[in-house]
């Protein structure tokens, strides 16, 4: 129930991006572009405070923490969660010549997990 800004009179509606992420965006879709990221819901797993929140950072999509200095690149995965330090998030994540991959963010936990690829 969170209006556009654009079009006042008009509501925001979830969306789902072509990475399957869900976002903001106007009912009024295509006169209206507007679009906004979902909140996270997530503590920050270094500080145990702070939220976390989607950030551009030198035109590269980051999750931070707005209390400490905590940033992480790649997708947020909640449905996967760390088996080693029981962290109830992943990230997907696709290192430069290596398949894509789980990854705690956790600082001092190693997990890594190769995504299985998907047969259709």
């Amino acid at each position: 129930d969170i209006d556009c800004p654009q079009w006042k009179k008009v509501k925001l509606c979830i969306r789902t991006s072509r990475k399957g992420e869900e976002f903001y965006g106007c009912e009024n879709y295509p006169k209206c572009r507007y679009t906004r990221p979902m909140e996270l819901n997530l503590k920050c797993p270094e500080c145990g405070e702070g939220d976390l929140q989607h950030m551009l950072v030198k035109r590269r999509r980051m999750v931070g923490c707005d209390n400490c200095d905590f940033s992480v690149a790649g997708q947020v995965d909640k449905k996967h969660a760390c088996p080693t330090c029981t962290n109830s998030w992943t990230l997907n994540t696709k290192p430069r010549g290596k398949p894509r991959q789980w990854s705690c963010p956790k600082p001092g936990c190693d997990y890594e997990q190769e995504i299985p690829e998907k047969t259709d």
